[in-house]
């Protein structure tokens, strides 16, 4: 595909409607493509300051924030994420990474459990509690 033209596409849409929730979501995925990080992290913040109660968004504009370093923001997105949908396995695994790589062994196990309780089949959680019950 054509990531550039694309993001082109997706500012336009912006442009001419601020307020355009989707565009601004999908400028943000672009921006990823091209691994364009911080641009990433703003076309998302951008999307979350319109609509905060996106549950999908706030665990991307997380494992944005944990690639790059803040690992706290990461945690804040992927906890709003599960406030926002308490069955999201996904930002329940990824929580759970976060904990882990800030040393917090015990809810990095209580949070990839959790991930499993709700997606018994989750392969990632379940390799990743293997690991994180090998450190503890």
């Amino acid at each position: 595909g054509d990531i550039n033209q694309a993001i082109e596409l997706y500012q336009r849409a912006i442009a001419l409607n601020p307020h355009f929730i989707d565009a601004l979501s999908n400028l943000g995925a672009a921006y990823m493509g091209k691994e364009m990080y911080p641009e990433a992290i703003q076309a998302y913040q951008q999307t979350l300051a319109q609509n905060p109660n996106l549950p999908d968004v706030q665990c991307t504009l997380g494992d944005l924030l944990k690639h790059t370093g803040d690992r706290a923001g990461a945690k804040r997105c992927y906890t709003q994420a599960i406030r926002l949908k308490p069955d999201y396995a996904v930002a329940w695994n990824n929580l759970a990474g976060a904990c882990k790589d800030d040393g917090d062994l015990q809810n990095a196990v209580a949070c990839y459990r959790e991930a499993l309780r709700l997606e018994p089949e989750f392969a990632d959680a379940c390799s990743n509690l293997g690991n994180a019950l090998k450190e503890a």
